[in-house]
């Protein structure tokens, strides 16, 4: 066996002319096209490859803070993840911190939504797991309280206009009205 010197082998790969075998360990992605030539008593033969070396899988990296959740308000987090991560990616809660019961996760996206109950602090450990290795975010969000909602309220003074207004207004409607007759 030998390879067609127009198409030469990258320098990682090796062709073994007893076999035919081709070994290596790839130095990147990409495809190699190689012509391979074989002969004997009987004649020569050639045969065109081509050598696809896929990416290395990545491992998942996460990242991201979460904002405070508010008591009684819909509360959403998503983490980033690295774009070249090697999918798919599942998502879960480390078993040492558990979510409190407000609390979901989507297991494909990493998205955490609820709404809080009460005010405090919840711990927890977000991890990312894929076929090269999982990955661990540490998290803590605080539930703070709702703003108080201000009500409006009149002044004294607005009252009396408003309580003389009511008066004019009730007078006007009871008062009898005087008919005439054109007779």
């Amino acid at each position: 066996f030998a390879v067609d010197p127009a198409t030469p082998l990258p320098a990682w790969l090796t062709l073994n002319a007893s076999t035919g075998e081709l070994a290596g360990t790839p130095a990147a992605a990409g495809s190699f096209p190689v012509t391979l030539l074989a002969s004997n008593a009987a004649g020569n033969a050639s045969l065109p490859i081509t050598v696809t070396v896929a990416p290395a899988p990545v491992a998942p990296i996460l990242g991201g803070s979460p904002g405070p959740a508010t008591v009684g308000a819909p509360f959403s987090f998503t983490p980033t993840l690295n774009a070249n991560a090697t999918q798919p990616i599942s998502f879960s809660v480390d078993p040492a911190t558990p979510l409190p019961a407000w609390l979901t996760l989507n297991a494909s996206t990493g998205e955490l939504t609820g709404t809080p109950t009460a005010t405090g602090s919840v711990t927890l450990t977000l991890v990312a797991t894929n076929a090269v290795a999982p990955a661990a975010l540490p998290l803590s969000i605080t539930v703070i309280a709702a703003a108080p909602v201000a009500v409006p309220t009149l002044g004294t003074w607005a009252l009396g206009w408003m309580a003389a207004l009511m008066a004019w207004l009730g007078r006007r409607r009871w008062q009898p009205r005087a008919t005439h007759n054109r007779y």
